[in-house]
């Protein structure tokens, strides 16, 4: 399927909803699978997106550094195709700010926030704990 999305030009992917779903069988963690892309060193790649920051917080952090160099532009002094680039950004931020806003209080993110305290179990259990008391003594107070 190809796809076009808002303020990206044209993208083309295919979609296969069978592989997506034999993949899960693997041992893929997610929907990116760090083997498919072009790395120097997979591995480095994968430790990073697993342990540093994943894409979309890599991206995030890329869009905040240049929402703050687009604060000092003068859109006055771009051209036409310059001033076009510069709204498209201003829009897609915009767009990416509005949805982290509605989706903050959405139930999948309470769930997804309950998944990642237990799967901490696992890799640190000291601080599983610590995080488990603080939920529990802040209910227990209301």
């Amino acid at each position: 399927m190809i796809k076009n999305f808002p303020l990206s030009g044209d993208v083309s992917q295919m979609f296969n909803p069978w592989m997506i779903w034999l993949k899960s069988l693997s041992q893929q963690s997610g929907l990116i699978n760090i083997n498919n892309f072009k790395s120097n060193d997979r591995e480095l790649e994968q430790k990073i997106v697993e342990e540093v920051a994943g894409y979309g917080k890599q991206i995030g952090y890329i869009n905040n550094i240049l929402k703050i160099l687009a604060d000092r532009i003068k859109p006055e002094n771009l051209t036409p195709e310059q001033r076009q680039s510069f709204d498209n950004f201003r829009e897609m931020v915009d767009k990416i700010d509005e949805a982290k806003r509605e989706h903050k209080l959405s139930l999948q993110s309470i769930d997804r926030t309950i998944n990642e305290i237990k799967a901490l179990k696992d890799k640190d259990e000291k601080a599983y704990n610590e995080i488990v008391s603080r939920i529990r003594n802040a209910f227990l107070q209301d």
